[in-house]
Order: C-alpha cells, then structure tokens, then sequence
C-alpha cells in the first residue's frame, strides 16, 4: 500500500486507466509510478460498480518482480507492505472490501494468487492492485 499525500491516507495503488490502455496494463503502470515496484498481474480478483462516483473498479493480484520501494511526492509519501488483517484504519474507503474479499477468494480457492495485501515475507511480494474506468 501507499500513504497518499494528497488526503493522509492509506491506499492500494491504482488510478484511472488511460485510452487505449488495458486494464492489466494500467494497474502495473499505476503500481511503478505509486510505489516504485515493477508487477506483473496474475489475475483479476473482482470488480466492483460504484454507481456514487460514476465507475467500476477491478482489483487484481500481482506479483512484485523488480523495483524498489519509491513513489512520487506528493501523491506517495510513504510505501508499505502491511498485513491484511492490520490494515491502518485511516485508509481510503473500499480498500478494506476489495482486500478482504480477495483474501476470502484465495481461502475458498476462487482464485489462484497468493494475496498479501502487503507483506514481504514468504513467498510474498504480492499485491493487489485497482483501476478505475
């Protein structure tokens, strides 16, 4: 996750996805430019509508393969890798759904990534990650 600047809170990366690029393509940009990490997507873990705000939002697994841990001020202030079940409570909205029910889908099997929300140990360095459209 990254502590965003812009409103003191705890964020999984992910923005909106630009023309002509694919989701896939916009949550492993968004995770580089937000966190620093190079990912490669394994799998999409849901998508949700938000009728509110006029979108829909995917949420996917990824796996960390190279970068280092950075981020652009003032947007990303700090990057973290934090347990699911420690989540910090000033977080932006949503991103306890979106982790908690894909955390859900890898103990019932309904996906095959092994999710930690943000956790370097094990065979960790997995992150979830969400664009808008």
């Amino acid at each position: 996750m990254h502590l965003r600047g812009d409103v003191s809170r705890w964020s999984l990366p992910g923005s909106g996805v630009e023309d002509g690029e694919s989701w896939e393509t916009a949550a492993a940009r968004e995770v580089r430019e937000e966190t620093g990490y190079e990912v490669v997507i394994d799998k999409l873990v849901g998508e949700y509508s938000r009728p509110d705000l006029g979108d829909a939002k995917r949420v996917y697994s990824a796996r960390v393969v190279g970068g280092v841990p950075g981020g652009r001020p003032p947007e990303t202030v700090r990057v973290g890798w934090l347990p699911i079940r420690r989540l910090p409570l000033n977080r932006v909205p949503g991103n306890r759904t979106y982790v908690g029910l894909a955390a859900i889908r890898q103990v019932s099997g309904t996906f095959g990534a092994h999710p930690v929300a943000a956790s370097a140990h094990g065979d960790a360095h997995r992150v979830f990650v969400g664009g808008t459209r």
